[in-house]
């Protein structure tokens, strides 16, 4: 099986730099940590995909945000 990888955009919600990350859209939605590629902190990444796989949003918080 292809994965189904998705280039996203995605502003680190500590420093606010913006940076791009890869989403495996064939894993459904997801809920993963990926550090920032300047502050190194941890960002919460929450990607919701549709039925087709098609990556519909992603979101990222900071890791002490609650839901």
């Amino acid at each position: 099986m292809l994965e189904m990888l998705e280039v996203c955009d995605v502003t680190c919600p500590y420093c606010s730099a913006r940076f791009q990350v890869r989403v495996d859209c064939s894993a459904g939605a997801d809920d993963y940590y990926e550090d920032c590629e300047k502050c190194c902190s941890p960002i919460r990444l929450t990607t919701v995909v549709d039925d087709d796989n098609k990556l519909i949003s992603i979101d990222a918080r900071r890791e002490d945000e609650s839901d």
